[in-house]
């Protein structure tokens, strides 16, 4: 029983550690950072796609949050640049 304990928390503890290497990727260093637009820019993105696929009545709402992504992206990729 001992050993089944011990591959689940090895197991669970390289999950936790890869999901932490994840997080520290994707999030950025400070709050006011150029990733931290580029982050909301997909989420949005992905926000947009999910609207669009439940419920095709929602055009207005869709193309309002694809042009936020899209100026969010424009936003992060010229503050990118100026650095």
């Amino acid at each position: 029983m001992k050993e089944i304990w011990k591959s689940f928390t090895d197991l669970f503890k390289g999950i936790t550690d890869i999901l932490k290497n994840l997080l520290n990727l994707l999030l950025p260093p400070k709050f006011w950072h150029w990733q931290t637009f580029l982050l909301l820019s997909g989420m949005l993105l992905l926000v947009s796609l999910v609207v669009a696929e439940v419920d095709s009545n929602r055009e207005v709402e869709v193309d309002f949050i694809s042009v936020l992504s899209w100026l969010f992206l424009t936003f992060s990729v010229g503050w990118l640049t100026t650095q």
